[in-house]
């Protein structure tokens, strides 16, 4: 949609340096948020905390290296995916 602006974002950084992305680029009028690199995101919640906080919406994902066969539509439902997924990653590695 032309007339849509998205901040595109590493989804691998902490949610403080997201902030600081956000803060830096929001005089470019965005009206949407997207992520790459979320195969590589620890901690995913950071992402959900900026939308929260910006009140912009998560237009897009990309969650491996091929970026065209990996964007995806965000879905709310992907999150607790994401979440369960974390955390099976982290209790594995104990």
């Amino acid at each position: 949609n032309p007339s849509e602006t998205h901040l595109v974002a590493n989804a691998a950084v902490r949610a403080e340096e997201l902030q600081v992305v956000y803060r830096r680029f929001q005089g470019g009028g965005i009206t949407h948020l997207s992520f790459t690199r979320l195969d590589e995101a620890q901690m995913r919640g950071g992402i959900v905390t900026l939308s929260q906080k910006s009140q912009k919406p998560i237009a897009w994902v990309c969650d491996g290296q091929s970026f065209t066969k990996n964007l995806t539509r965000y879905r709310p439902e992907l999150l607790g995916k994401w979440i369960l997924q974390t955390q099976t990653e982290q209790t594995a590695d104990l």
